[in-house]
């Protein structure tokens, strides 16, 4: 008997199938410097006027440092009156913005897009 119809009987005769799972791997950069796409999940769009650090950090490339950055330019600046106004946080130049720019509104579903 073929070793593949072998183990398909005793899956068979002992009635229990083993299932296991895995951790992904850890996510790192693409080599253009992105992340990928599957990285990070966003579930709802985040307003960026009230997300905190935590919230922020879901956004694909926020880290803990951004985050804080946008709050704090958040805080010295007051609420953004356009999605634009991030490119003003160190750390937000074209690409990235243009990544996280699907995922962000400004107040209550109102996007700036």
């Amino acid at each position: 008997m073929r070793p593949l119809i072998k183990i398909a009987l005793l899956i068979l005769a002992v009635g229990t199938i083993w299932v296991f799972q895995m951790d992904p791997p850890p996510v790192e950069l693409l080599s253009n410097g992105s992340f990928p796409e599957s990285s990070r999940r966003v579930s709802e769009k985040i307003n960026v006027n009230k997300a905190t650090a935590q919230e922020l950090e879901l956004l694909p490339g926020i880290g803990q440092d951004l985050a804080r950055a946008i709050i704090q330019f958040r805080d010295e600046h007051g609420y953004f009156q356009t999605l634009e106004q991030l490119r003003g946080v160190k750390g937000i130049g074209e690409k990235r913005f243009a990544t996280i720019s699907e995922f962000i509104i400004l107040d209550e579903g109102i996007s700036d897009q």
